[in-house]
């Protein structure tokens, strides 16, 4: 028999032997020759109709003749194709002695080739496909249907004990309003779990309840709900294998191998696995706050070769990369064909994952045991392909091919006798625990109804008698009335909006009720009501309850606080706890998504700019375009050393922006020293530690650089200014008062380190604007007056004095 994957690419090599313009009725726009992942797509498709029509014993050319019988059909065009493209399928499978597995079962039914002499019991088998059906018809053996339903209900079942999807569509299920709770969230879903078992007051044993996750994206929250009251749950279905730690760092490397992503570094230096292979080399967590300064400071879109050659060699930063370039160095050889690549796959697992014990006891690592044999089983798959089938692909490439084969399985839960079990929808009719909780019963997830099929739309599929929105109904119709009458207690809990908050419907089989309750029923899923409050235990957080998280009080420090920047007295005075934080423990918050310099890089930027215009020797130039033209060429000579050449397409518009301020300041530069003003200082030249404050007799040096300093030798008048470059270009007095309180101290205590230079007489303090409109750029002055800035000087004091305290 031909795998899965066999048949894919079969159906792919069809495909391609078509003429492009002869898929026109089926394809109007092909895919490139060598874009072997959509072909794959496509194939998909048509694999997935293929097997659909064959399940319940047709073909293509049945779908020809029958289709033609409804009105409006227009498709018999495509379907010529898609009949020639299976005949084209089946061919080449036939030369490589390989059985389509769907043709293999019509034709073993048509060759009546079934054989069972044993009695066959069928449980639970409420609907099933025409092959089996037909199998089952050939078996010589006795053939028994279990149904749970009344004797009355035996004409709803047709022989083979499947159901007559008609005889469901009306019918009551008797359920009562008081099993209902219509809810919000998943939040609130699991509480309403919650509460529901607790309305069963210790009458049943774990193993004699069920949850009963319709919507299994719920299973996670229930699960912590259940963990937060002392219970455990156990969800039949496992843990998706695509969450498991080796998968995601399979996923990871085929994509920082093809593509170098910077998410994808970000992801890997954080995956376990690697954490502990870079510790076994040699390489500890020093390596992340590196890592993520690399990109946050150089901001590449991508890692190459020259990045890391701007790194020192002793960086911890470069010996990850390096040690990364490493393990991907083995995807990065040749294209071969998919099998040869499985070799490859273990080989990086086993230098990931070996050499340690992993305790199967311990579900962490159980999880990475099962994850990884079940990938090893999957490379085994893709050697047993074809090779006259199997393209030649990349080392990433195979990965992708390798997890797709794997994203729908799953990781088993272990035996717990003392838990919850959780079941899925299917699973829950043959389920014997007395108590149920169903929750998530919302339209769209049951009854599922697939509208607008490329190929097989509702009505077409009622045409070939396949399955159809009805007989999904009456097949969810069925399950529901199984758990109404097979529960002595059923409580079913209804959602309104998913975790993104979009709305939710309440499933249509709860109004499967008698006339006289539609009215009641309705009112009592679409009430607006009050929210429940939410369950809080002894485990779960308290919002607003301090108790729940202490922040740690400051520590008495090693040695007292002698000296101060002074842009630190805005911090204090917007939060001292903060400033503890940050200017006392050294602490700061890394990040590894940036995109785009933030307003400190882009203003850092332009001030290394203007500096280096203030040690040049064009201070005293009035020519607007030669000052502008130096800005420019020290703007990327700046650039060129600070940033990736592969950075992100935003930093390319902002340093776009950087330039456009410049040549604004250029032309305010050129009339400011047409006015006779002189730039006297910059900020590289202020000596450190030279200023001071004296307060209560004890003195409290000052740190801080002044940007520029200006002197007009005409009105004999000095102007401290400061550099601003955010788009809005506040005033002074708006930076650092709040109606009449001081929140920013900086300008007012540049006069005291501008003394240590010899400034002083008269004095202005302000801002050189440099906004997002560039004809705004300009200077502003603040109009303080000496007593409002000996107020400033009191309100620093204070802050002295409580830092010392």
């Amino acid at each position: 028999f031909a795998g899965d994957l066999s048949q894919e690419l079969a159906w792919v090599e069809a495909l391609q032997s078509v003429e492009p313009g002869q898929l026109q009725a089926l394809l109007p726009h092909p895919p490139p020759r060598d874009d072997l992942a959509a072909w794959r797509e496509v194939a998909q498709l048509l694999a997935r109709v293929h097997r659909e029509l064959a399940a319940d014993n047709l073909d293509i050319s049945d779908v020809l003749q029958q289709a033609t019988q409804l009105p409006g059909f227009n498709e018999t065009a495509r379907w010529k194709v898609l009949e020639d493209l299976r005949a084209r399928y089946l061919r080449i499978l036939d030369n490589l002695q390989l059985w389509d597995q769907q043709t293999a079962r019509l034709f073993a039914i048509d060759h009546q080739l079934c054989r069972c002499e044993s009695s066959i019991v069928l449980v639970g088998l409420a609907d099933m496909n025409g092959v089996l059906r037909s199998m089952l018809d050939q078996l010589s053996g006795s053939v028994t249907a279990l149904i749970f339903a009344p004797q009355s209900h035996s004409p709803r079942f047709n022989a083979h004990g499947c159901l007559n999807p008609t005889a469901w569509l009306d019918d009551s299920i008797a359920i009562d309003d008081r099993q209902i709770t219509v809810t919000e969230g998943p939040g609130e879903q699991a509480d309403a779990v919650i509460r529901a078992l607790a309305s069963f007051a210790g009458q049943y044993a774990a193993d004699e309840i069920t949850i009963g996750a319709v919507d299994e994206r719920l299973v996670p929250t229930i699960e912590q709900r259940l963990k937060e009251c002392g219970l455990r749950g156990r969800f039949a279905g496992g843990t998706p294998l695509a969450r498991s730690g080796p998968y995601r760092l399979l996923a990871e490397l085929a994509e920082y191998a093809e593509h170098r992503q910077v998410a994808s570094l970000a992801a890997l230096v954080r995956h376990p696995g690697i954490e502990r292979w870079l510790h076994a080399r040699g390489i500890g967590d020093d390596c992340l706050p590196e890592i993520d300064e690399l990109l946050v400071k150089r901001l590449p879109s991508r890692i190459d070769a020259d990045l890391a050659k701007q790194l020192p060699t002793e960086s911890l930063a470069r010996q990850t990369l390096a040690a990364l370039e490493e393990l991907v160095a083995s995807l990065n050889h040749e294209p071969r064909v998919p099998g040869a690549w499985g070799e490859v796959t273990v080989a990086i697992l086993r230098q990931v994952y070996g050499g340690r014990n992993w305790n199967p006891r311990i579900d962490a690592e159980r999880q990475v045991i099962v994850a990884c044999d079940q990938i090893i089983d999957a490379t085994r798959e893709l050697s047993r392909l074809n090779d006259q089938l199997a393209p030649h692909i990349t080392g990433s490439e195979a990965l992708r091919w390798l997890l797709d084969e794997l994203a729908s399985k799953s990781i088993p839960p272990t035996a717990d006798p003392g838990a919850i079990e959780l079941l899925g929808w299917l699973e829950l009719p043959l389920d014997d625990a007395p108590a149920l909780v169903l929750v998530g019963l919302n339209e769209g997830i049951v009854p599922a109804s697939r509208n607008g099929d490329a190929f097989l739309p509702d009505t077409l599929r009622r045409q070939l008698q396949i399955e159809d929105n009805e007989r999904r109904y009456a097949r969810d119709a069925y399950a529901l009335h199984v758990l109404a009458a097979s529960r002595k207690e059923l409580r079913i809990i209804v959602g309104r909006r998913t975790s993104a908050g979009d709305p939710l419907l309440p499933s249509r089989l709860l109004f499967a009720a008698p006339d006289d309750l539609l009215a009641p029923r309705t009112l009592r899923c679409f009430h607006e009501r009050h929210a429940q409050p939410r369950l809080v235990f002894a485990d779960s957080p308290r919002p607003g309850d301090a108790a729940r998280f202490d922040p740690p009080r400051p520590r008495p420090l090693a040695e007292p606080v002698t000296s101060m920047r002074v842009t630190e007295f805005r911090d204090y005075l917007a939060c001292p706890y903060r400033y503890y934080l940050k200017h006392r423990l050294k602490l700061s918050a890394a990040s590894d998504e940036a995109h785009e310099l933030d307003e400190l890089q882009f203003g850092t930027l332009m001030h290394d700019v203007l500096a280096a215009f203030a040690e040049g020797d064009l201070t005293n130039s009035t020519d607007p375009h030669v000052i502008g033209h130096f800005l420019e060429a020290e703007l990327k000579s700046l650039v060129r050393s600070r940033f990736s050449h592969s950075a992100w397409p935003a930093v390319g518009v902002q340093l776009e922006l950087a330039r456009q301020r410049l040549r604004g300041f250029a032309r305010w530069q050129s009339e400011w020293r047409a006015q006779g003003n002189e730039l006297r200082f910059s900020e590289d030249s202020i000596p450190d530690d030279e200023a001071e404050l004296i307060v209560d007799q004890q003195p409290m040096k000052l740190r801080g650089r002044i940007d520029r300093i200006d002197f007009n030798p005409k009105t004999r008048e000095w102007f401290i200014f400061d550099y601003k470059t955010s788009a809005a270009g506040k005033t002074p007095q708006q930076v650092h008062q709040n109606r009449s309180s001081w929140v920013d101290l900086q300008l007012p205590l540049y006069r005291h380190l501008a003394k240590g230079l010899g400034v002083g007489g008269r004095v202005s303090l302000g801002y050189i604007v440099l906004p997002a409109s560039v004809s705004d750029t300009k200077h502003l002055t603040a109009p303080w007056s000496d007593a409002e800035l000996a107020e400033a000087d009191e309100v620093a004091a204070g802050v002295i004095r409580d830092v010392r305290a």
